[in-house]
């Protein structure tokens, strides 16, 4: 009896794989007007011819807010896709990518830490007063070498990467980079080393020049933490050909004492760009994080004397905690009767918000008011789209773990992340009995982005995929790694979906995914995704997907 059951469990698991029964494509777009409606049922109608069964639609989350004329286009929506049999998929809940949960609260960004940095009063006011030196060396390659002095490295120096003097923002020279070209792995780029004070913020800045530069945008800006630490934050120059224009990024230098600046191209395949006038300055207070978890602290220079808010000086209240670019710092202004004194020296800690990759910000998984947003949210979707399976946005969660909110709890970041998303699928079901919940795979899939040193986070997601629900769906989408990522979780009992297509030139790669998934036993679907509304491929999409 016992071989029979295995033997009819295996048939039962054999036969299950294969079978996708969700086929969705993805879709980006708000409901402002009624030509995105149109829109929306345009594609509907398209996929729908072609076999899909459901769209993912990212702009769901924000039913939570809509008014009346945003709500009579959703229900108009609703209706074309009930005629089509075609579901609703809402994307929501994204920690990494903060986006509407910042705009209900800007202080549940993620808290980056500032720590002793020093002010100095003066006419009733304390501001700062950086208490060491920074700067990039040769930052406008005026040496007069054809190496640069204080630039550690640069691709090909000679071929691809040069001092110009014919083109410069200022001085004498700038420094000349060629696209590769197919050559060097696509690489032209150069790094200088930068001392600065750990637990600093720091602001840097460049000029760039191009021509004729394909891919457009492939000028970047890329900073690194110590001597082999992760990218921290970055920026691009968009466009193919301009004149001198500045870019800047803002840092958290964290436990470091070393920043690695690296400029240049990182698959650039044609055109020329030329740097200049580099340069870096200390920050003082801006994008000040307010709420439990992101202390703000004043001291004597000696840290003997602590000054209280409201007594010494007024409250600090920023109003522009998103704002970021080169605003100017907030002053700590002194209150009446302050026992602070002209001249007086002091150190001055707080918490900030910053941003990750090219522009990113996080929120704290650890801030009890980010599980009110995501009640409301929940009941929104419940009165005005009940739906039956939802997609956790829970992708590249790349800050975290840098404020007292989370590192009080005695957690690791994998067991944090475990609990968000626990909470997340319990609010969820609370007003939607029985809800599905599709998460994406890569924060919970240790041979992607779920490891330690991972961009600004302070900790490790190791872990995480043991403590999360077991009757979560996990929608892999790296497709180099499809197959290992798919085994990954089938092997330890979750049902998971392939996200395919990511705006490429052809199916080959979604090919590869309907192998992939038509070989795991726990696999039931795949979504036509694209970031760049590119839909030339729906229809053929979904004809491969058909059973």
């Amino acid at each position: 009896m016992r071989t029979l059951l295995l033997l009819v469990a295996t048939f039962v698991s054999c036969a299950h794989a294969g079978e996708l029964t969700e086929r969705w494509f993805f879709l980006s777009t708000n409901l402002r007007d009624d030509a995105a409606v149109a829109r929306f049922k345009d594609l509907v109608n398209a996929a729908a011819d072609h076999g899909y069964t459901g769209v993912c639609w990212s702009g769901a989350e924000a039913v939570a807010r809509m008014g009346e004329p945003e709500l009579a286009r959703l229900a108009e929506v609703k209706r074309a896709c009930a005629e089509r049999k075609m579901e609703i998929v809402p994307l929501i809940f994204s920690v990494g990518y903060g986006g509407s949960a910042l705009g209900f609260d800007p202080n549940l960004a993620v808290g980056h830490p500032v720590v002793g940095a020093p002010f100095v009063v003066k006419d009733g006011q304390a501001n700062l007063k950086p208490d060491a030196a920074v700067a990039v060396r040769n930052a406008g390659f005026e040496d007069d070498a054809a190496k640069p002095a204080g630039w550690a490295f640069s691709d090909k120096l000679g071929e691809l990467t040069m001092v110009d003097t014919a083109e410069k923002h200022s001085g004498r020279a700038s420094f000349h980079f060629v696209a590769p070209a197919g050559t060097n792995n696509g690489h032209s780029r150069a790094m200088a080393n930068i001392a600065v004070q750990p637990a600093r913020r720091y602001r840097l800045s460049l000029w760039g020049k191009a021509r004729g530069l394909k891919p457009a945008g492939t000028f970047r800006v890329q900073v690194y933490g110590g001597k082999d630490g992760p990218s921290l934050v970055g920026a691009e120059l968009p466009g193919e050909s301009y004149d001198w224009k500045r870019a800047t990024v803002e840092v958290n230098s964290g436990p470091y004492d070393v920043l690695r600046l690296y400029v240049g191209s990182w698959g650039g395949q044609a055109g020329d760009f030329w740097l200049d006038d580099v340069a870096i300055e200390e920050v003082g207070l801006a994008n000040v994080v307010r709420r439990d978890g992101c202390p703000l602290r004043v001291t004597s220079d000696d840290g003997q004397v602590v000054f209280e808010e409201g007594r010494d000086f007024e409250p600090v209240v920023d109003k522009g905690v998103l704002n970021f670019g080169a605003r100017p710092n907030l002053p700590l202004v002194l209150a009446k009767g302050s026992r602070l004194a002209e001249g007086q020296s002091l150190r001055v800690s707080w918490y900030h918000a910053g941003q990750a990759a090219s522009g990113q910000v996080s929120v704290c998984m650890s801030a009890p008011r980010l599980y009110d947003y995501y009640d409301q949210v929940a009941a929104a979707l419940a009165k005005h789209l009940p739906s039956r399976q939802v997609l956790l946005s829970m992708d590249e969660i790349r800050q975290g773990g840098t404020d007292l909110a989370d590192q009080q709890r005695g957690l690791t970041m994998g067991q944090i992340l475990a609990d968000c998303i626990t909470r997340q699928q319990a609010i969820l079901r609370r007003h939607l009995p029985g809800v599905t919940c599709h998460i994406w795979s890569d924060m919970l899939d240790p041979g992607h982005n779920g490891h330690g040193n991972y961009y600004q986070v302070k900790g490790d997601w190791a872990g995480a995929v043991d403590g999360v629900p077991k009757d979560l769906v996990i929608d892999c989408w790296w497709v180099d790694q499809c197959e290992r990522s798919l085994k990954f979780f089938d092997d330890r009992g979750f049902r998971t979906l392939g996200a395919a297509y990511y705006d490429s030139a052809d199916l080959e790669g979604s090919k590869r995914w309907l192998q992939a998934l038509r070989a795991t036993p726990r696999a039931i679907g795949i979504m036509y995704t694209t970031w760049q509304n590119k839909y030339a491929l729906l229809a053929p999409f979904g004809d491969l997907a058909r059973p």
